[in-house]
């Protein structure tokens, strides 16, 4: 009886009708809110699926490929040496990508194919070296005697020799006394000479690497910095390019060398390291695989 009485009142009535009203609205709102998160849940399902089936995709590709190349190199160990560059060759090209390379390890040394890829090895391949005391009497010249002119003379003999280490030897010493002997300009000469015997090996170095910074440091010498930037980028070009088979030592040494100086600007030096990542890291992991084999080769 009260309720009808209380019904009655327009005022209760309305209070009734909204009170009604918003218990209504709670309900479709938790509702919707649940029917939301239930979507979610279920989006979220279909894109883990997803990524689970397109990982899955990946791998297959992954472990195929690997057995691909596996079943490559394992043929590739079996071809004769003298026909491993052929083959690596033709592998590298329609197989791997353009920052990828074969490495083949053996007592005698590293070989890389293709050989630019690799900007430093583990250890110097073996190079002839000149006769014994061949520069001795030049060295006594030019260190003891400091005559110049004489030393001058016996590297020029020495220039001449039919073998390509003693040449190079008697054209690195020839630059260095010119340089002494104050004839900058005749001292770039016989470093261009030197230049032409490229991978020679020249006091345990490629004659082509040594050459072409001394002549940097000459023209940077003489004042002459836009002719050092110059040649400085086509040496840094073939530097990280893996031109000359040398020691890591080596090439961080001759890297800091013309990356700090040679006229080079500051922007380029900035850029130095970029493109040479994935060899440098290729070249540190083949130097551990050759520590590895030589403490297996010189084990019991």
């Amino acid at each position: 009886m009260a309720l009808r009485v209380w019904v009655r009142s327009p005022r209760n009535l309305v209070i009734l009708f909204l009170g009604v009203t918003f218990v209504l609205v709670a309900a479709l709102g938790w509702l919707g809110s649940r029917l939301f998160q239930q979507d979610r849940a279920l989006e979220s399902q279909r894109v883990r699926e997803r990524l689970e089936h397109a990982a899955d995709l990946v791998a297959a590709g992954l472990q195929l490929r690997l057995a691909e190349t596996e079943e490559a190199l394992t043929r590739l160990s079996t071809v004769p040496a003298s026909e491993l560059p052929i083959a690596s060759a033709a592998y590298v090209d329609g197989q791997l990508s353009r920052d990828a390379l074969v490495v083949a390890l053996s007592d005698g040394g590293v070989r890389a194919y293709p050989p630019a890829r690799l900007l430093y090895h583990p250890v110097a391949p073996s190079t002839p070296e000149p006769a014994r005391g061949a520069f001795a009497r030049g060295e006594a010249l030019e260190f003891r005697e400091r005559d110049y002119a004489g030393a001058i003379g016996e590297y020029r003999r020495l220039a001449r020799s039919d073998e390509s280490a003693t040449r190079a030897g008697a054209l690195l010493r020839l630059g260095r006394t010119l340089r002494k002997a104050g004839r900058p300009d005749a001292a770039l000469g016989a470093y261009d000479e030197l230049a032409q015997l490229d991978s020679v090996p020249v006091d345990g170095l490629p004659a082509g690497l040594v050459a072409r910074c001394a002549r940097l440091e000459v023209l940077e010498e003489q004042g002459r910095v836009a002719a050092a930037t110059r040649e400085a980028g086509p040496l840094r070009d073939d530097l990280y390019g893996g031109r000359w088979p040398i020691t890591r030592a080596a090439f961080e040494f001759y890297a800091r060398e013309v990356e700090s100086g040679c006229g080079m600007p500051p922007s380029r030096r900035r850029r130095s390291c970029r493109p040479a990542g994935i060899a440098r890291s290729s070249g540190s992991r083949i130097a551990r695989c050759w520590s590895c084999g030589a403490a297996r080769r010189s084990g019991p």
